[in-house]
């Protein structure tokens, strides 16, 4: 096997520093994600429990999947890029501006139609 790594020319300390970069990548993932979740809660203990507590990712994946309130729609970007969001938020936009030139022109206070 160690004549396979000299011809590639990979050495050892090559294999450690790959292997070191792949822990630091997955655990800036998770603590990231973990944080965001956290503080998508308004949880203030989690947060910085899991700021200061380096894990490699275990106490952060236990976090996502056990703790958090919302286990199911935890993904940072669920429904963020979907059509049906867009068309809905720009639906909305629509009517709030609407519903305020009224205001103007007439001096009444109606809330805009949902």
């Amino acid at each position: 096997m160690e004549s396979f790594f000299a011809l590639v020319g990979l050495g050892f300390g090559t294999l450690v520093s790959a292997g070191i970069l792949v822990v630091i990548l997955w655990s800036i993932f998770w603590k990231g994600w973990a944080l965001w979740v956290a503080s998508k809660e308004n949880s203030k203990l989690w947060f910085f429990v899991l700021l200061i507590v380096n894990t490699f990712g275990i106490l952060e994946i236990i976090y996502i999947f056990v703790f958090s309130k919302n286990k199911k729609d935890n993904s940072p970007y669920k429904g963020i890029f979907s059509r049906k969001n867009i068309v809905k938020n720009e639906g909305e936009g629509e009517n709030i501006k609407e519903a305020e030139v009224e205001k103007k022109d007439t001096g009444t206070h109606e809330e805009p139609n949902s």
